[in-house]
């Protein structure tokens, strides 16, 4: 049962006889989101688009992520941070000190009264509070209580300290990235951080899902296990042969697999199967390819890879990008165009999709913003909402949930509390 007493739509609906299912969402659920930075909100951003009400309770001088560039208009202001801006549309915003007395019992009584409380703090912050999961659990036995945190619940490593960066190294990636005689590289984007906020969605659903069974859970997210999940192949490689794959730069085996300059950028040349060989020969020109003892197959193609790529780079530089992309698919083979930023801005695929997003911002007007990982097919979307201001809904909430007054507002804002 959903906390309104209604009971929860997190079901599907099977439409048998036209062979359609229908996902009815997350419609009545009601989510608690004391996340900040980047992979807790990203959590509560996709179940606020699966249609969960999410409240974000920020501390009143804001979430840190207010503070991250880049700013819109280059404007360090709280309200204009294009992190905060993507991470949290779709909720609602409140304040809340959890370090005062009143605060710890307003958030008491707030967590009684809906269905998930997702947090990423350090593990050791909550239960400092008094605001753990397992004194909540005795108010509200139901409840589903998410924690992401960067090494988990439990462990040696539990309360270390890192980042992005830190969990990159000590996940194993570091070592993949780069040229194999020079030293490893970081990744340009946090994967870590938005791939541990997928799975925090992913488990808060299957709690909901199980919740009637099993009743309240706390479900226990290790930003660094994302990052090892993610690298099975390799982990599995040194379990069963003791063979560690090295840094292989711009190049991977079997040969061709190679990044190649263009007119205007790059393309990934990949023709790993005879066949592909054989019509890469053709595309480039050099159909006598085909025939030269260097590269009669994987082997001596991989032993004279320099040479290869001497060869594709003097055809390629004369040609664009997608024009490269475009002829090699039409042969079939598994090219790509390595896209810039404003490539992807303006690539037709994504427009035609519908993936950006328009949604107006009441500081920073209307802005385009970047789609989800998913359509729910047959479902008309939901209409997009902006992030939340700096406790923009208190009086919404706090009315709503627990009775409060604009004069009580007036109070607890004087105090500190929100």
């Amino acid at each position: 049962m959903g906390r309104d007493g209604k009971g929860t739509s997190f079901h599907l609906e099977g439409a048998r006889n036209s062979g359609r299912i229908k996902l009815a969402g997350l419609e009545g659920i009601k989510i608690l989101d004391l996340t900040h930075y980047i992979a807790g909100p990203y959590a509560t951003k996709l179940l606020a688009e699966y249609g969960a009400e999410v409240i974000k309770v920020e501390r009143p001088g804001g979430d840190p992520a207010r503070r991250l560039p880049p700013f819109f208009h280059d404007d360090p202001q709280l309200e204009k941070s294009g992190a905060f801006l993507y991470l949290n549309t779709g909720k609602k915003g409140i304040t809340l000190n959890l370090k005062t007395d009143t605060g710890k019992e307003i958030f008491r009584k707030l967590a009684q009264k809906v269905d998930v409380v997702v947090e990423n703090f350090e593990p050791r912050v909550m239960p400092g509070l008094g605001l753990d999961f397992d004194s909540l659990k005795r108010l509200a036995p139901d409840l589903i209580w998410v924690s992401i945190s960067n090494f988990g619940q439990s462990g040696p490593y539990r309360d270390y300290k890192a980042s992005e960066l830190i969990l990159f190294a000590l996940s194993g990636w570091m070592q993949l990235v780069g040229e194999a005689d020079q030293k490893p590289l970081i990744c340009g984007v946090p994967i870590a951080q938005f791939s541990a906020g997928t799975l925090g969605a992913v488990g808060c659903l299957g709690a909901l899902w199980g919740r009637e069974f099993s009743g309240g859970v706390h479900v226990d997210i290790s930003i660094m296990e994302t990052l090892v999940v993610c690298m099975e192949s390799i982990t599995s490689r040194y379990a069963y042969n003791k063979t560690v794959l090295p840094r292989m730069g711009g190049r991977k085996s079997p040969c061709p697999c190679t990044i190649v300059p263009t007119r205007d950028g790059y393309v990934l040349a990949f023709a790993v199967s005879e066949k592909e060989w054989r019509s890469l020969c053709d595309l480039i020109g050099r159909p006598e390819l085909k025939e030269d003892p260097r590269f009669k197959d994987r082997v001596t193609r991989s032993a004279h890879a320099k040479e290869l790529d001497a060869i594709f780079t003097s055809h390629f530089l004369r040609l664009t990008s997608q024009e490269i992309y475009q002829s090699a698919q039409e042969q079939g083979l598994g090219f790509a165009k390595v896209n810039s930023p404003e490539d992807m801005a303006h690539w037709d695929h994504l427009e035609a999709r519908k993936w950006f997003l328009s949604i107006e911002h009441p500081v920073c007007g209307r802005l385009r913003y970047p789609g989800l990982p998913f359509q729910i097919l047959g479902s008309p979307p939901k209409k997009p909402t902006p992030a939340p201001l700096l406790g923009q809904h208190n009086l919404e909430i706090y009315e709503k949930y627990l009775g409060y007054s604009p004069a009580d507002l007036a109070l607890l804002n004087q105090r500190g509390i929100i």
